[in-house]
């Protein structure tokens, strides 16, 4: 009798993980557009309309120090405003989890430009925000890494509170600090080569508070860049920086 209650429960169990997995699939076929709720196909972040429209405001943008008013300049494919806040903010909610690579390629190309050819025989390395593996930096660092055939490195760590940015007061994002792994000092001596391009690499910038903690972190070395999906600048007035 036991024997039997016990097949019972295996093949209870086996079809409720069946029922949960057939529900997961049906719900992938019948999901919406993040920014117009329109039919959305599995693969997709976007739907089609919706991705020529970021397609056309994606213009990359190069940023010189002069005007950052930081010690290094700024590259991004993207500015977070009032009118393209509904297709930047699902866009990067998409990203979630490091998926939809394909995404992060096509765009990534896009942000390079003639950048990826014409970096003039310079040794090119490139540094993702320090996070996880599954986060939206480390997946276009990834992407920008492969398509340069550049390495990626991830030699920082973060010092003290290491709750995310946008939980962070104004105070503790400006007093945010890194530190190089004692595993990676060895493979990161020629990162203050005035002939090496360091490409700190992130989804949005906004104070600049992460990248300038990582270039002082890294001992400013003179080639530093900062790399971005998104720069939010009107944010950052907001908040006083």
């Amino acid at each position: 009798m036991l024997s039997k209650w016990r097949d019972f429960q295996g093949w209870r169990n086996e079809r409720r993980d069946s029922e949960i997995f057939r529900r997961g699939e049906i719900a992938r076929w019948f999901r919406t557009c993040p920014a117009c709720e329109s039919f959305l196909p599995p693969i997709d972040l976007l739907c089609r309309e919706c991705w020529r429209e970021l397609l056309r405001i994606a213009h990359p943008q190069y940023v010189e120090k002069s005007v950052s008013g930081l010690e290094f300049p700024i590259r991004s494919l993207f500015e977070w405003t009032d009118e393209t806040e509904d297709l930047i903010h699902p866009l990067l909610l998409g990203f979630k989890g490091g998926s939809s690579t394909w995404v992060a390629r096509e765009l990534m190309m896009i942000l390079s430009e003639d950048e990826m050819f014409e970096h003039h025989g310079r040794d090119v390395i490139f540094l993702p925000a320090p996070a996880s593996k599954n986060d939206h930096a480390f997946l276009l660092a990834q992407v920008m890494a492969e398509l340069w055939n550049a390495p990626l490195m991830c030699p920082l760590t973060p010092v003290g509170d290491i709750r995310r940015q946008r939980d962070k007061s104004k105070e503790e994002r400006k007093n945010r600090k890194f530190e190089i792994r004692s595993d990676m000092t060895d493979l990161i001596k020629n990162i203050g080569d005035p002939e090496t391009r360091i490409i700190f690499v992130d989804d949005v910038i906004t104070t600049g508070a992460t990248v300038k903690a990582a270039f002082e972190a890294l001992g400013k070395p003179p080639g530093f860049e900062a790399w971005s999906l998104v720069r939010r600048p009107r944010l950052a007035t907001k908040q006083g920086f």
